[in-house]
């Protein structure tokens, strides 16, 4: 089917700032734009602040829908309301180029291409916080669409799709929970699933603002949402899960009961393994990414990289349990062939890592013991 024009649809809370950016990149898009092209704002922020995205929507040709909901619905509700048969997903923190719109509608001529996906790349000002994070692997599926020809999935910050497939696919599940992470995973693989291509568009470049990834409370929850959203994946996805690598969570359960046992049954300061060893997996895992980790990093920086893998892990298996399915919690989703590559090096590190962090505690507990010092 032609494209009859683009609806762009953008999930909005707050940043008025950002926004106005945004709406400012799509303006001169529009310009760059032969067919029709509208802007479907949903919003669900303060009264101050829809006031003011009020403004920006007379002043930038905006539609704005006042919807309360979860991200993912409120994207479904953008969908619902929007007049073309393509839908384009921007974030209020991103400001497209002014090819953005040309790039995704020109793909779209191949009939089986049923989804579009171009790159993030992230400006601003950085600060030691954000080095961190570039070091974690949350912002490798924001590059995915510059590798390869079509990607399995696309972040919906630079995401389109044809509007009868985004419905033939399902749309957002409603699995998902409110907080966000995952929905536009799952949206897809299941347009995979049915049969389309999505396209990578390398040159329908969104910048992203680096200022929203660069604050240390709100990183660690959306590194547990995302965590928390993998069960989701996992469950609706079976065909493409395979077995991990014992995770190092579990691993701390098993050493946490280990000592307990030796704290009871032996002596009180065996308990002194538990933080022994909980600091030791972080300090060795973080000296050995600083000798093999593909970007240079400072060791204190990969400490914190750590934390927020950890954060992440115990998103997952917190979920797991919390669904009454621990024997998940051995699985995970393969995306690419060469993140079993990956998964395998992450197990021949986690395996000697574990083994020296326990093999040092343990030896400086029995050492203590021999000598009286504890």
């Amino acid at each position: 089917m032609e494209i009859d024009g683009i609806s762009i649809v953008v999930a909005t809370k707050g940043r008025v700032s950002l926004l106005e950016e945004l709406l400012q990149g799509i303006q001169a898009a529009r310009e760059n734009y032969e067919k029709p092209c509208e802007v479907i704002l949903v919003d669900d922020s303060s009264k101050d602040d829809q006031e003011k995205i009020e403004v920006l929507c007379e002043k930038y040709d905006a539609k704005l829908e006042k919807y309360t909901n979860s991200v993912a619905m409120k994207r479904t509700h953008g969908v619902d309301t929007a007049k073309y048969n393509l839908i384009l997903f921007l974030d209020s923190d991103c400001k497209p180029v002014p090819e953005i719109l040309k790039r995704h509608s020109e793909c779209y001529a191949d009939e089986k291409v049923g989804a579009a996906a171009g790159p993030l790349i992230f400006e601003g000002e950085e600060n030691w916080f954000w080095k961190c994070v570039t070091l974690t692997p949350f912002l490798i599926c924001f590059k995915m669409p510059l590798w390869g020809e079509t990607v399995p999935w696309g972040a919906t910050a630079n995401f389109s799709v044809r509007k009868e497939v985004f419905y033939e696919a399902g749309g957002f599940s409603s699995d998902f929970p409110n907080k966000p992470g995952g929905e536009d995973v799952d949206l897809g693989l299941m347009i995979t699933k049915a049969g389309y291509i999505i396209r990578s568009l390398p040159d329908a470049v969104v910048y992203h603002a680096k200022e929203t990834w660069s604050q240390v409370k709100p990183m660690y929850k959306r590194a547990w949402h995302y965590g928390a959203a993998d069960y989701y994946l996992v469950n609706r996805h079976q065909e493409m899960v395979c077995d991990a690598v014992p995770r190092r969570t579990v691993i701390a359960f098993w050493m946490t009961l280990v000592f307990l046992l030796f704290g009871v049954f032996a002596s009180p300061w065996y308990l002194l393994g538990i933080p022994l060893w909980y600091a030791l997996d972080i300090l060795i895992m973080s000296g050995i990414m600083c000798r093999t980790g593909f970007e240079k990093s400072g060791f204190f920086q990969q400490c914190v990289v750590q934390t927020i893998i950890i954060v992440n892990e115990l998103g997952y298996v917190v979920n797991c349990l919390r669904h009454g399915k621990p024997g998940y919690i051995g699985r995970q989703i393969v995306y690419f062939e060469n993140q079993l590559k990956g998964t395998m090096t992450n197990g021949h590190a986690t395996f000697w890592r574990f083994t020296a962090s326990y093999a040092i505690v343990l030896a400086g507990i029995v050492l203590g013991k021999i000598f009286h010092i504890l």
